[in-house]
């Protein structure tokens, strides 16, 4: 097993594709941190012009609340909201700054934003054998080759982690250079962050294990990138909504994609539980799923 991590660790390491997706996780952080003067300002006669105070700031923010309320209202007709893409409730104040680092953080790894990046990168790394060479001549040894599916699914699990890690270190670099430094770090909040934070990474393990069971069962990149994407940008909503109507059974909250959303820095007892069971549940049956056909499919 150990053979095949560094086998699979050197396939990772030389696919140019890998590397192109960290440099995008570093330009979203940035582009991340630049969106935070949306929230200290407004465009007026074609320029941006900052808030003088934290009051009049509030009071954008509130007019434009209200708005939104007003437009809702005139829509009562429609009973359902269906709400499609990612979503980040960044900690941001009136006056523009934001209440830590750790918070700021959590939140856009909590949108969802890194399981695109994970879908390609696993998608492409588990389908690109089949071209390589590499898993025929695998395949013809004696090793397992339920050994050779957990190889590479660990060696995607340390990638995952890397990336996740880069995005902390490319969004903190951001905001000392937006703040001039004044950031601060959130060690009150590390005690909810890290427990939370290896929830939210199980669930990950358990959505790039979905997307790898279908890129395994159809052989098709196309299909696995597909399906994961539609899954992490709502289009689950089209599935969830008519099962609540018809047998009043909300199946939202088994999925993994709306537990990682659910699960904020201020969750305590059954929400914190729910949302460990699901990720550890699925991991273990989307893995069991793919690996057991991968261990009986021929390769040709």
């Amino acid at each position: 097993m150990l053979n095949l991590i560094r086998m699979n660790g050197y396939r990772a390491r030389h696919m140019t594709c890998m590397y192109v997706l960290g440099i995008i996780i570093c330009l979203f952080a940035i582009f991340s941190i630049a969106t935070i003067s949306a929230t200290s300002g407004e465009i007026k006669d074609g320029e941006f012009v900052p808030y003088e105070t934290p009051a009049e700031a509030m009071e954008a923010g509130y007019n434009e609340a209200k708005a939104e309320a007003e437009g809702t209202a005139e829509d009562s007709d429609n009973d359902v909201t269906i709400q499609l893409g990612l979503i980040s409730e960044q900690p941001i104040r009136a006056d523009g700054t934001i209440t830590s680092y750790l918070a700021y953080i959590y939140e856009d790894i909590t949108s969802g934003i890194m399981l695109i990046f994970m879908t390609i990168a696993v998608v492409l790394f588990f389908n690109r054998e089949q071209n390589s060479g590499f898993i025929k001549n695998i395949a013809s040894k004696s090793t397992s080759r339920v050994n050779v599916y957990f190889s590479k699914f660990i060696v995607m699990a340390l990638y995952t982690l890397v990336s996740l890690l880069l995005l902390a270190v490319a969004e903190y670099i951001a905001l000392l250079v937006y703040y001039k430094g004044d950031v601060k770090f959130g060690v009150d909040v590390i005690g909810d962050f890290l427990p939370k934070m290896g929830i939210i990474f199980l669930l990950h393990l358990a959505f790039i294990s979905g997307v790898v069971m279908v890129t395994t069962l159809s052989k098709s990149s196309t299909l696995g990138i597909t399906i994961g994407m539609l899954a992490n940008t709502g289009f689950s909503t089209f599935i969830v909504m008519p099962i609540k109507a018809w047998f009043d059974i909300d199946i939202s909250k088994y999925l993994v994609t709306p537990n990682i959303a659910k699960l904020n820095l201020n969750s305590t007892g059954d929400v914190i539980t729910d949302t460990f069971l699901v990720g550890i549940i699925w991991l273990i049956v989307y893995n069991i799923i793919g690996c057991a056909y991968f261990a009986k499919k021929d390769i040709v």
